[in-house]
């Protein structure tokens, strides 16, 4: 018996009509279309090496929970179907998938978003953050990077040495004067992980939620659909976003500046694939890392 053979008997659905068709978009993970007599969904079968890291099962029991508390607030989600009390199904030893309706949607990215897209998805990241609050449980983790170790790998970044040194000096810095307030986060709400029926979409990718800061998500998120991977922020659609959640309820910040400061994740991820010898990706994060930057003036506006 195969894999879908197996979630179909456990899901009670009627047996698959053809075979699963791979869908293209998943990076860690394989994605599948499977087409029943009994309707058609999307099967995410998970990473077994993923799996079976000690903290996965926690991690993704906490943003199954989180999930289940975001069906509830009538979000644009592509939520993942509860089976007999549960979310993940277990079809075979160290093999987990998740079901989902399917939806057919389409990813847009680069020139063709849009700031009503900007805007759509400000609206729905405040719904998010606005699911449930807490005060902050744990304090901020120092960025520790030997950057002289690290930049021979890729000696087009030596020249951003000192700059790097000083970002991952006001990062630290800036980690202190963080809102202590967290909220639910998606924590990947980039272009890859919305899908567009033309006005409609759903968010997908819920694996990655969890408690964290919202100030922080807002910047992250609206630069990413600003442009920032394409190394150009959009200044009208990083407007509508901001504009749109707040708009929905959404609190601003009151210190951007801190917030640009204390982005860890692009130091971290260059820092990263700098060990990994990979040089054009270095190059791409660290002009990510100068755009960022580079719109520091229109921050300090808002």
């Amino acid at each position: 018996m195969t894999w879908f053979e197996k979630l179909c008997e456990f899901a009670g659905l009627e047996q698959p009509i053809r075979e699963p068709t791979p869908v293209s978009g998943g990076l860690l993970h394989r994605m599948f279309r499977l087409d029943t007599t009994s309707g058609t969904y999307a099967v995410k079968l998970l990473n077994p090496e993923i799996m079976a890291r000690p903290d996965a099962m926690d991690n993704y029991r906490r943003a199954e929970e989180l999930e289940t508390l975001l069906e509830k607030q009538g979000l644009p989600l592509l939520t993942a179907l509860t089976v007999a009390g549960q979310k993940m199904m277990r079809l075979d030893e160290g093999q987990y998938a998740y079901l989902f309706p399917w939806y057919e949607g389409r990813i847009i990215r680069g020139a063709a978003v849009t700031a009503r897209h900007a805007a759509a998805v400000g609206t729905a990241l405040a719904g998010i953050h606005a699911a449930a609050q807490r005060e902050r449980k744990t304090t901020p983790e120092p960025l520790i990077v030997d950057w002289d170790a690290l930049l021979p790998a890729c000696p087009r970044l030596l020249p951003q040495r000192d700059l790097l040194l000083s970002l991952t000096d006001r990062s630290n810095e800036a980690q202190r004067r963080l809102p202590a307030e967290e909220t639910v986060c998606h924590n990947d709400l980039d272009t890859k992980n919305v899908l567009w029926q033309g006005e409609d979409f759903r968010v997908i990718d819920l694996e990655t939620l969890d408690w964290g800061c919202p100030a922080a998500e807002l910047l992250e998120t609206a630069l990413y659909w600003s442009g920032i991977e394409e190394h150009r922020i959009d200044t009208a659609r990083f407007d509508a976003f901001v504009g749109a959640y707040r708009a929905a309820g959404g609190k601003l910040p009151r210190d951007w500046a801190a917030l640009l400061d204390s982005d860890q994740g692009r130091l971290g991820w260059l820092a990263w694939v700098l060990k990994q010898g990979d040089a054009a990706q270095a190059e791409d994060t660290m002009a990510r890392i100068l755009c960022a930057e580079a719109f520091r003036a229109h921050l300090l506006q808002l």
